[in-house]
Parts: structure tokens; sequence; C-alpha cells
């Protein structure tokens, strides 16, 4: 029998969500967006914890620990920013306020679902023991197969974290098919989530690759993944599914694809920095697991190129080495600073904001959520956590 997550812990995750339920999300001088935001959060985790409910109904007819997995996808994902969830809205609010709040919720909520899956997955694969300040869903299966004895606790984390996710994709995906939204609407964002995700998947297995391989991926195999990894579900998936529930045609969709495409990729270089430079306490998870682990990101592609031999030989030693510590980190960021590597990687996702930027502009949207989508852009390569 599979070990279930204690009470405790669970107890422990639903704390920690009603926490970050009323975090602001935005830098509070944008009021108007971050107000928009927290609203969209509200609906979309809402009806998070109402699905939980009713996944665990059916799963604990299954077996007992069926609510306990209930629970801890919830649990699990009602901290995130949800900003997914609230895209959907405001893909729909661009162009009017059909269909209703409870239909787009579910959409919403399906996205959110379809994070959790991805971090679960993500938190194994990078072997993280930390999300949001909080042991990752693996690790607190693993930690409750050892308290409860089992032979290979380790082992029973990851299989148990990795069923999880894929109970949280499936649940995602029949929350999507049951929305209640036109019949043409429900299969354009069925059909386009699991192309997005498809996409995500395989992204993800060439970031995993570069990270243990000899492989050098180009800058440009590095933006590529960004855009389907990150970009794309992020941004442009959720974007593209309110244009949908809102009757959109395929040319505006596009156009709201192609703004998530460079917000998102702009989005992602400032995640790369905020884990080399930002604070690991907002992160939620210790600060350099970039490089730890060996990732290719765009600051490392552009770091070795600037770098010279000597550099570049003593870089090959921290990059994927486990035990990298601050002085490895310090050198690192040294670098970085010193090449102009960090200002010239900047530069780039200032581009990508601002091409977003550009795009919203050929939009025929309603003024007040495109002045949301402006500020939101603007905030993404920004943000400090």
């Amino acid at each position: 029998m599979a070990t279930p997550i204690p009470r405790a812990h669970a107890a422990r995750f639903a704390i920690t969500a009603r926490k970050c339920y009323a975090r602001p999300m935005i830098d509070p001088a944008n009021a108007g967006l971050v107000a928009y935001l927290s609203e969209k959060r509200a609906l979309t985790g809402g009806r998070v914890a109402e699905l939980a409910a009713e996944l665990a109904e059916r799963l604990a007819e299954i077996g007992p620990e069926g609510a306990g997995l209930a629970d801890a996808l919830r649990d699990f994902t009602l901290p995130g920013k949800m900003l997914r969830g609230a895209l959907v809205f405001l893909g729909r609010d661009l162009f009017g306020a059909e269909p209703s709040d409870v239909v787009v919720a579910r959409v919403a909520a399906a996205m959110e679902l379809f994070q959790t899956g991805l971090l679960v997955h993500d938190d194994i694969m990078d072997r993280d023991e930390l999300r949001r300040g909080m042991k990752t869903l693996h690790r607190a299966y693993a930690d409750a197969a050892e308290r409860a004895g089992s032979r290979d606790p380790g082992h029973e984390g990851l299989s148990l974290g990795i069923c999880a996710a894929d109970t949280a994709f499936f649940a995602g995906f029949e929350e999507l098919a049951s929305c209640g939204a036109a019949p043409d609407a429900i299969r354009g964002i069925v059909a386009l989530a699991g192309r997005e995700l498809a996409g995500v998947a395989f992204a993800q297995m060439r970031d995993v690759r570069w990270g243990i391989s000899p492989e050098a991926p180009t800058a440009d195999d590095v933006l590529r993944m960004y855009r389907h990894k990150t970009a794309r579900y992020t941004f442009s998936l959720p974007l593209a599914a309110g244009a949908l529930l809102a009757g959109k045609d395929p040319d505006t969709v596009g156009i709201l694809a192609g703004i998530g495409e460079d917000a998102g990729v702009a989005f992602q270089i400032r995640d790369d920095e905020l884990g080399l430079f930002g604070s690991g306490k907002k992160l939620g998870k210790p600060l350099g697991s970039d490089i730890r682990e060996g990732k290719m990101t765009m600051y490392r592609v552009a770091l070795e190129c600037a770098a010279g031999p000597e550099d570049r030989q003593r870089l090959s030693g921290i990059f994927g080495y486990a035990e990298a510590g601050p002085s490895e980190m310090d050198y690192v960021r040294g670098l970085l600073e010193g090449l102009g590597v960090r200002r010239e990687v900047g530069l780039l996702a200032e581009s990508f904001a601002s091409g977003a930027l550009g795009k919203i502009s050929s939009l025929d949207a309603a003024p007040g959520p495109g002045a949301l989508l402006q500020a939101l852009v603007g905030y993404v390569s920004t943000r400090e956590s």
C-alpha cells in the first residue's frame, strides 16, 4: 500500500497555502494590476479547491489514500502565483465578458493543475527538495515512506510523486472537457493544451540532456527551449484559451500566442537571473541550483562565449558540480558582472518584452484589459520572485 503524506504535513501545506493565497504578486505601485490578479487568483483558487474536493471523493472510492492525494495536489497548487489562471481571464476580458466567470475559472483551474504536474515532475528531475520554502511533493512522500518503514523510501517517493503529477494532468484535461464552454471552444482549447504540453515535455527532455551530457547548445537552441518549455505554456496557452472562450478568430489567437511567447522568454530569462542574483528567501529555494544542476541557460551560454580559456576551464568544473558552494557561486556571479554578461542578457530580456508590447498594439482589445496586459509584460522582466 502506498504511503500517504501524513496529516501533519498536509496541515503545514494548507497553512502555507492560506498565507500565500493573499500575498500580492506584483509591485503594489501598480494597484490596478494587483487588484485584477488578486481577484482572478481567488476565483481560480476557489475552483481548484472545489475540484480537489470532487477528486478526493472519487479517488477515495479506489483507496483510502485518494483523499490525501487530492489534498496534496490542492495544497501544492494554492500557494502558487496562479498567473496562468489569471491569464485565461485576461484573454477573455480583452474581448468581452462572455462566457461567465464560472466557466473561465474551470479552464483557469485546469491550467494551474497542468502547472502543478509539471512542477512536481521538474522537482524530481532536478532532485530539488524545496519548493516555495517547503518540501517538494516527492520528498514529502519519501519522508512519509521512511517513517512508515518502507524498504526503499526514496524510490517510493519518486514513484508516488510521478503518479501524483500524472493525476494533476488527467484531472486538468477532464476539467477542460467539462467546463461548460461552447463545444468548438472546448475542442480548440483541449487540442491547444495537448499540443503545447507535448512541446513542454520535449523541451524539458532537451534541458535535462544538456545538463548531463557534453553536448553544447547554441544560444538559439536555448531560446527555442525557453519558448516551448516555459513561454508558450505559461503565457501563450492561457491567453489563447481565454480568447477561444470569447469566440475569437485564429488570427487574433495567433497574435496573443506571439505576445505570450515574447513575454514568456523575458519571464524565463528573468527567472534565470533571479536564480543567480535574487533572494533565496523570496524564491523559496537555494540560489545557484541551475549552476549545480549544470543547466544550460542564456547566462551560461553567453558566459562561456565571453570567458577566456582559464576561466572556461574553471567554469567546466563548477557547472554540474552538485557540491558547488558560496565561493564557486561568487566566482560565477563575479564573471557575469565583470564581463558584462549580466547586462547583455538582461537587455535581451528587455528586447523580448518590447516585442510583446509592440504586438499588443495590434490587438483590437478593450482599453482597460489591454492596459493590464501591457503592465503585466512590464512586470515579467523586472519581478523579484
